[in-house]
């Protein structure tokens, strides 16, 4: 009560350290996604500078910011007494945001912000196991709320930027489409992909093949949620969603090469090797080191083989109707990218499979769910963990590396009938 009512100098000294504090906990715990993509917000604030200049301005940005902090700092000075000190921010917060949601602020900036970083401190701290869904669903109503010219640039373009790897987590999470698959907001990432590809910096030279992939990858929660009810599919239904997994793959196998190639050129660049433009010549490193474009490199590369998986699972569990409309994939002339023999092949490999019983798909029983499996990753691993261990050095960095592999990384799809499907939680 005396704190509330006149404040000590300790308690002004903290509170005036929270920018500064959160801009550590930025740059700690999302190095990649910070550093490798500043050249995007040359003209517009980033997450760091925006805290720091509208710290104190409102009491529901400040007290999420301040349950952020509190659980860093369990990291930096490992006081886990900080946690109940996260937890009492983390009410005040909520009661804020919901004393506000009425308000002319609802559609902010500031509330978008807000909403953004609770999500990050549930899947941080877990105070239920989907308590991070829920904020992620209120970012989604949010930014749908605000359309496209809500974030065309300024904060909101920056917002849009840091969240949308987590949608697409959130989707795939959920096993529903992810709305940013939809014309107006391709549209939106074409626009961000023309602007910042022509914006000066070292990882600019990036933002064209990241783009590329990244308006491919975010069509795959609504492959994947369709391939789960694949048995309630016509004919034409199957084969539609068929031609566009396969478009899909073969776009993300042309970007991954390019993507290998440019990598591969940009650190004969910084060896000093002198090369042309950008070309590389000689064969293509396995590993890269980390960075923005090496993360969602390996964000590609698991969804095709993620979405090789869910074309085995649709022709296996649809394979007389695939046998019927195979001469019509053919015939397509909708998908020009698409190979003959690729579909030849993997239709051959899964009626191998499905005679051998090889497959780790089954047709599903009544007790499973109608697609007969089910996508998980390191982020949907993780949501059945009490606590993350946030001591661990290694753990800081684990949302750096899915929000750069688009929510990919660890990714795999499990037969809905395997009993040894509850993987625990691994940050690879």
């Amino acid at each position: 009560m005396d704190e509330s009512i006149n404040p000590s100098l300790v308690q002004k000294t903290f509170m005036n350290q929270q920018p500064q504090i959160f801009k550590d906990f930025i740059c700690t715990t999302f190095p990649t996604m910070y550093f490798h993509n500043k050249f995007r917000f040359t003209n517009s604030s980033t997450f760091p500078d925006y805290a720091g200049q509208h710290f104190g301005s409102n009491p529901y940005h400040d007290a999420a910011i301040c349950c952020l902090n509190a659980v860093y700092l369990v990291y930096v000075t490992k006081d886990t007494t900080l946690y109940q000190v996260s937890r009492e921010k983390y009410a005040c917060a909520l009661r804020e945001v919901k004393r506000n949601l009425n308000s002319d602020d609802a559609l902010s900036d500031s509330m978008l912000c807000t909403v953004m970083l609770l999500s990050i401190y549930e899947i941080w701290a877990q105070t239920t196991s989907d308590s991070w869904i829920q904020h992620a669903r209120a970012v989604q109503r949010l930014l749908f709320c605000r359309g496209v010219t809500g974030h065309l640039s300024g904060f909101g373009r920056a917002c849009y930027f840091a969240f949308r790897p987590f949608l697409i987590a959130c989707a795939l999470y959920e096993g529903k489409p992810c709305f940013l698959d939809e014309y107006e907001w391709q549209q939106f990432a074409l626009t961000i992909r023309m602007e910042d590809s022509q914006k000066p910096g070292e990882w600019s030279i990036f933002a064209e093949i990241s783009e590329r992939i990244f308006m491919e990858l975010v069509s795959c929660p609504r492959y994947i949620s369709d391939a789960q009810r694949v048995d309630h599919l016509s004919s034409c239904e199957v084969l539609t969603l068929i031609l566009r997994i396969y478009n899909t793959c073969d776009k993300l196998r042309q970007f991954v090469d390019e993507l290998q190639s440019l990598l591969a050129a940009h650190n004969q660049l910084k060896a000093g090797i002198i090369c042309q433009a950008y070309s590389f010549t000689g064969p293509i490193p396995k590993d890269f080191p980390q960075s923005s474009a090496s993360l969602i490199l390996c964000g590609a590369t698991r969804a095709i083989s993620i979405l090789e998986d869910v074309l085995n699972s649709i022709i296996k569990r649809t394979r007389v109707e695939v046998e019927l409309i195979a001469p019509m994939l053919f015939a397509s002339s909708n998908y020009d990218t698409l190979s003959h023999g690729r579909i030849s092949e993997i239709i051959a490999r899964s009626k191998k499979a499905a005679s051998s019983g090889s497959s780790s798909f089954s047709t599903p029983s009544s007790s499973t769910s109608s697609g007969g499996f089910h996508f998980i990753s390191d982020i949907s691993r993780c949501a059945s963990i009490e606590m993350h261990d946030i001591t661990d050095s290694d753990s800081v960095t684990w949302l750096d590396r899915i929000a750069g592999s688009m929510g990919f990384l660890g990714a795999e799809i499990v037969s809905d009938a395997d009993p040894s499907n509850s993987a625990t939680c691994g940050v690879e």
